[in-house]
């Protein structure tokens, strides 16, 4: 059970990960090193030591070179859980099967020098029985083969595999920034692969095709084709897989690089964040590599700040935008909507403030006047809270630190938020007097147009009935339980109030979330909340979370809501995946009131906005994303009763 401020279960959350915790002491049996192409047979019995859910568990260690990647498999009678720890990780990760099968397999880097350990577990209270354990060590990802040109190789049964079964080919690519970089995969000698691709940026961002259609220079459909321009210089993995697992052959890999804009130059005329130019494009004008006259400004902003550049032609002039980054990134557009032969681009500035525009046209050969304007774009603003560890006499919660540093990490990822709008206070930093401040911080610096969201991650608090709550239905009041105290519901509207952005999130993941829904209070405002006002929430240990919400949202944000593949997650979007998850994921999370009566955990939704209102816009499948993992079966966190202990 999570975030529950009460005697009773915080108990029940210490003593259940004590078991956890005992992989480091030496009352049970000592751990056995676990060596690679070496299976070791074991048997669950009653003497072992317990997990999470006091299930008997089987310890190992693992020291192999540091870097290398580590696929443990477990083979067993009945179907078996993994743990894995780092050597300077005191919590670990729990790995849980697919669809309750009887073999597990869970692939990591050993990134960190020394020893790991991984815990055999038999999944649930009081099961025994026996299995096998095995090590493999790969060196991972194939070094630097410069640019694969007609690179021939082969997927095998040998090659590493993904987590659904897939196996897979790597390289190791670094490419320029701004680079335009195309990589196709093709099937080779009528092997018959049906391709998917893979390229993995520096900053973690997935590009992924599975058919090519027509864009196949073999002329394959089943091809892979990717076309994307690298953000910065640094190393990119290309995988090459199938996509189906089995699926095995030979194949091509192709990778070429062009420079559609000339490498930037500063002295140009300027252009300001809120000004407009005209100008004309005429014979005597530079033209690009594709043969287009253009005219270059130098834009000139703050770092971080997000703007609006609109090309506009005159006289029906069919206008094209380039935007560049003095780092070499750059973006294009040709038509802003369909039917508008008018050019638009939102960006941020670069750490410099600078950016150049080129004003061009659809047609090579083709002069006209332009107009060139550079509007304030809207800015995300964001406070991510999340606490794990607690003062003394607070139980501890597992992971909610980690939801609000993610969420923030997945909102810069994606480019949809900036360092200078980006709070993030986790443990002792989320006092009341920090969260406050943040919020008046956010109200002085923020634009009427800008939005922002509030996430908390944490325990949440109940009051008892109190007559003086006139304005509770239940006359209790819900509070967030922050480090130094109680945040009630009604200091949260007031903190909303002192901003005057066009749309704000609140995301709470907390016990009686669902009674801050009253900050809801004025237009513009949208509120997730993980449980009902009555009703516990839980952690999502399974999935590796603080909780469910904090889970599924920061998947949403990554792209997986954005279902029209539009490039925007609307409200219709976000709120669908949310609740969907909540059904597929976490439908049978039970929860439980301040009195113990017995419930489900179940999202709350409340807006003040339209349903097509567009919070955040998303990456879509062909430019963001995560490779294929598999999906963990749902375990309740609280299925241990509290009189067993």
């Amino acid at each position: 059970m999570k975030k529950f401020h009460s005697f009773v279960l915080p108990l029940l959350i210490t003593i259940v990960f004590a078991g956890f915790a005992r992989a480091d002491q030496d009352d049970g049996k000592p751990a056995r090193r676990l060596r690679a192409d070496t299976p070791v047979s074991g048997t669950w019995r009653a003497r072992d030591e317990l997990g999470i859910n006091r299930e008997f568990v089987d310890w190992y260690t693992i020291s192999e070179e540091q870097g290398a990647t580590a696929t443990v498999t477990v083979e067993a009678e009945i179907s078996p859980f993994l743990y894995v720890k780092g050597p300077s990780d005191a919590a670990g990760k729990l790995h849980f099967p697919e669809d309750d099968a009887k073999t597990i397999t869970v692939e990591f880097v050993l990134a960190e020098e020394g020893e790991y350990q991984v815990g055999v577990s038999a999944g649930k209270h009081g099961r025994e029985g026996r299995y096998t354990v095995s090590l493999s060590i790969g060196s991972g990802s194939q070094p630097s083969t410069g640019i694969p040109t007609n690179l021939e190789a082969e997927l095998t049964a040998r090659d590493r595999t993904l987590e659904d079964g897939r196996n897979y080919d790597e390289y190791e690519v670094t490419f320029p920034a701004g680079a335009q970089v195309t990589c196709d995969m093709g099937a080779r000698n009528e092997s018959g692969l049906d391709c998917y691709l893979f390229v993995i940026a520096p900053d973690g961002q997935v590009h992924e095709n599975d058919d090519a259609e027509d864009a196949s220079p073999w002329g394959n459909r089943t091809d892979s084709h990717i076309v994307f321009v690298a953000q910065g210089e640094g190393v990119h993995t290309i995988r090459c897989t199938s996509f189906e697992a089995g699926q095995l052959g030979a194949y091509i890999l192709n990778v070429t690089l062009a420079r559609p804009l000339p490498s930037p130059v500063l002295d140009l005329p300027e252009v300001a964040v809120g000004a407009t130019i005209e100008g004309q494009i005429v014979r005597s004008d530079p033209k690009l590599e594709s043969g287009k006259l253009y005219k270059a400004f130098l834009l000139r902003g703050t770092p971080g700040e997000k703007v609006k550049a609109l090309l506009e032609g005159k006289n029906g002039l069919d206008t094209y935008l380039y935007v560049q980054l003095t780092s070499g990134w750059f973006a294009e557009n040709d038509d802003r909507t369909r039917g508008d032969t008018n050019s638009e681009i939102e960006f941020s500035f670069g750490t410099d403030g600078l950016a150049i525009a080129y004003c061009t046209t659809y047609d090579a050969d083709t002069t006209g006047a332009f107009k060139l304007s550079v509007m304030p774009g809207p800015q995300l603003w964001g406070i991510f809270v999340g606490i794990r560890d607690y003062p003394p006499g607070t139980n501890d919660l597992q992971y909610c630190d980690e939801d609000a540093t993610l969420l923030a990490r997945s909102f810069k990822s994606k480019g949809l938020l900036n360092d200078a709008c980006a709070i993030v206070l986790t443990n002792a930093q989320a006092t009341r007097a920090n969260i406050r401040g943040a919020f008046e911080q956010v109200a002085r610096s923020a634009n009427p147009w800008d939005h922002f969201i509030f996430f908390y991650s944490g325990h949440g608090m109940q009051s008892e009935p109190d007559e003086r709550n006139t304005d509770e239905a239940d006359l209790r009041q819900e509070s967030l339980y922050v480090y130094d105290g109680e945040l009630q519901d009604d200091t949260m509207n007031e903190y909303f109030n002192l901003l005057s952005c066009k749309v704000q999130v609140i995301v709470l993941d907390a016990c009686f979330s669902g009674g801050f829904a009253d900050v809801i209070s004025r237009p513009g405002r949208v509120g997730f909340f993980a449980s009902e006002e009555d009703l516990t929430s839980n952690v999502a240990m399974e999935f590796g979370a603080g909780g469910y919400l904090s889970l599924f949202f920061r998947e949403a944000i990554e792209g997986k809501a954005d279902t029209n593949s539009d490039g925007m997650v609307a409200l219709s979007e976000l709120s669908h995946y949310l609740y969907k998850e909540y059904a597929a994921r976490a439908g049978e999370a039970t929860s439980v009131t301040n009195e113990g009566v017995d419930g489900w955990q179940h999202l709350v939704h409340m807006r003040s906005v339209t349903i097509d209102t567009e919070l955040f816009p998303a990456v879509g499948p062909s430019r963001g994303g995560n490779a294929p993992v598999g999906t963990p079966t749902t375990q309740p966190v609280d299925n241990v009763p509290v009189d067993e202990f």
